[in-house]
This record gives C-alpha cells, structure tokens and sequence, in this order.
C-alpha cells in the first residue's frame, strides 16, 4: 500500500531530505547521505603508497618462483591485501615479471648471422637465468607461462627464418636449444655428480678415466652442448 502523498516533496534536482520532514537544507535539520555508488571493475580504498613497479622488483628479488603475495607486501612494508590493489593475484606478478625479465634480454645485432643470433639467444637466456633465481624452473615446470613471453619467442623465430630457415626448422631449432639451456642450468651439477660416481666404480675395477672433463663449469658444458646442436643444424635441422 502506498503511503498518503503529504504534498511535500524535495526542490527539484535535488535528492534526500530532512529526517524531520523540514524543507531540504532548513537550519537545524540533518540530512541522510547517499551510500556512495560502488563501480564495477574499480579497486576502492586509499591510494596505494607503492607502485606496481616496486612489486615486480619485490618478487624479482624474493625469487620469481618462490615469492609470495604476504613475502611482497612485507618487503614493501604494507600488508598483503594493498598489493591486491594494484594486481589481481600472484599469476599477475608472475606475468609481469616474465615481462620485465624479457624486456631486459638484448636482442642480437641485425646483421648477425642465424648461428650468432641463435647463440645470442641461448647465451642471454642461460645469463638472465643467472640473474633471476628461480626463472629457469619456472619456465621448465609451468610451459604455459611460454605465453607471456610469446613476443620475444616469435621475434626469434623470424630472426632464424629471415636467414634460410623455414618456419618448422626454425621452431624446431629454438625448442631444442631453449630446452637444452634451461636444463644444463638446471641439472648441469647432477648430472656430473653421477658421471663422477660412475668414474669412482669404474676405477676401482682397474679401468682409467681422463676426469678433467668432470671438472669443467655448468657453463662451459652447456656451450660445447649449444655447439654441437649448431655444427647438427649445418647438417640437417628438422621441419617440425
């Protein structure tokens, strides 16, 4: 049932009124606010007194495999729910970290030939991997994050086309490489280790082993490793 019309009613163009039913803005009379409208997709609240920047180089610095969201937020001295204002979750951060670290891998020169881009590539990958703990076992263990890196994948594999390749020799090509790079840096020092159990065995049955090779660096493995795919592609490199 609708209530009895008093005939009082608020000037035009104004919302609310009086609790006391007096004319809208009367002196002594308190006037109830509107709730504010809340927009949809708009974080509410303070502004944040960090940037989405000092973020990335939080969890860049915790370990892009490793960080929290509450280890990020204490690094910058503010409780968690503040970095939710400016990210929407930990695979935000992920993303744009994945960004930032690709951002800074320099591109080879333009008149370098595809053995020397393709070296560039896998040298600057093993060495952003040195820099940013955790990335090579981020790229290995969760391939779909490859998705965030797409553009740098694709400007590579133009690289190696534009030099004779096709399409499928080159994405062959950096697949083999980029897997390669990621696991000598992961599992170079495992993989010795038995080498050098295998050596100890072998010894003591009188065989004899040249062990300098086991005393080479992850790095220098890894190169003769990247040499040997390249002298292979001179040969016959796959269409995939």
């Amino acid at each position: 049932m609708l209530p009895e019309d008093t005939g009082s009613h608020a000037p035009a163009g104004r919302t609310g009124g009086s609790s006391t039913g007096a004319p809208y803005g009367a002196p002594g009379t308190t006037v109830r606010r509107q709730d504010p409208v809340r927009r949809v997709g708009k974080k509410t609240g303070p502004k944040p007194r960090f940037s989405r920047q000092d973020v990335i180089d939080a969890a860049l610095d915790i370990g892009i495999n490793s960080f929290t969201m509450a280890a990020v937020a204490s690094r910058l001295g503010v409780a968690a729910p503040a970095v939710y204002r400016l990210f929407d979750g930990r695979d935000d951060v992920t993303r744009a970290c994945l960004v930032e670290v690709v951002a800074e891998m320099p591109r080879p020169d333009e008149d370098a030939d595809w053995e020397a881009a393709i070296r560039h590539w896998a040298e600057r990958t093993w060495e952003t991997s040195e820099k940013y703990p955790g990335l090579a076992r981020l790229l290995m263990s969760s391939p779909e994050n490859y998705e965030h890196i797409r553009d740098r994948l694709q400007s590579m594999l133009t690289t190696v086309v534009d030099r004779g390749f096709t399409p499928g020799q080159a994405a062959f090509a950096l697949d083999l490489v980029l897997g390669m790079t990621l696991s000598s840096f992961l599992g170079g020092s495992s993989v010795r280790s038995a080498v050098a159990d295998v050596a100890v065995a072998a010894e003591a049955q009188g065989r004899e082993f040249d062990r300098s090779s086991m005393e080479r660096s992850d790095r220098e493995i890894f190169e003769y490793k990247l040499q040997f795919i390249i002298d292979g592609m001179k040969d016959h490199c796959p269409d995939i």
